[in-house]
Formats: C-alpha cells, structure tokens, sequence
C-alpha cells in the first residue's frame, strides 16, 4: 500500500451559544514536507479554539504527541496480550477436550 501523503489538513468546530445562536471557525494549512500531520491538527485546533475564545486543553505539540505514541504503545501492547490470552484460552479449550471422559467412560 502506498503512503499516504497529507498535503492540506483543516480543522472546523462550531459551538451553540446562548439562544442557540451558533458561531464556528475553521481553519486549513498546508502541510509542509516534513511536518508532522497530526502537529499541524493540533496547532490548528488550538489556533481555532483561540478564536472562539475558549481555553484549549491541549498542550504544546509535542508533550500531545509523546502523550499519543504512549497511548498507541499501550493499545499495541493491550492486542498483544489479548492475542496471547486467546492463544493460552484455545489451548486450554483443546486440552480439556483431549482429556474429557467419553459418554462411556461414565460410571452412571
């Protein structure tokens, strides 16, 4: 599969306000070679959650990415131990029915 090259990446959030009058901004930038996507997205979600006057919650760029890779880390590690657990479960599975008594092996 070929590799996915971003060249824009936009970000757009729209809030209700009182009245249910709605304001929204969205911003797009381009990708420049070498950039990292997901760094642009969170400039522009904190860039855009300026400009609506809220409080972003996201910190500087990279303390966001090293939080991410540490999340996918432990989801990565998460489906290894569940694939382990589901290898360890069919081999028990298939060593009880190598060892389950036949019907005619019962005393009653």
């Amino acid at each position: 599969m070929p590799e996915l090259s971003i060249r824009t990446i936009s970000f757009r959030k729209l809030v209700t306000g009182p009245g249910y009058s709605n304001k929204a901004v969205e911003a797009t930038a381009e990708v420049m070679p070498g950039s990292d996507p997901e760094n642009v997205l969170i400039d522009l979600r904190q860039w855009v959650e300026k400009q609506l006057g809220e409080r972003s919650y996201l910190e500087d760029a990279a303390t966001v990415r090293r939080e991410l890779d540490w999340l996918h880390q432990q989801r990565d590690d998460a489906k290894r131990q569940l694939a382990d657990a589901e290898i360890r479960l069919r081999d028990l599975r298939d060593e009880i029915a190598k060892n389950a008594p036949d019907d005619d092996d019962l005393p009653f």
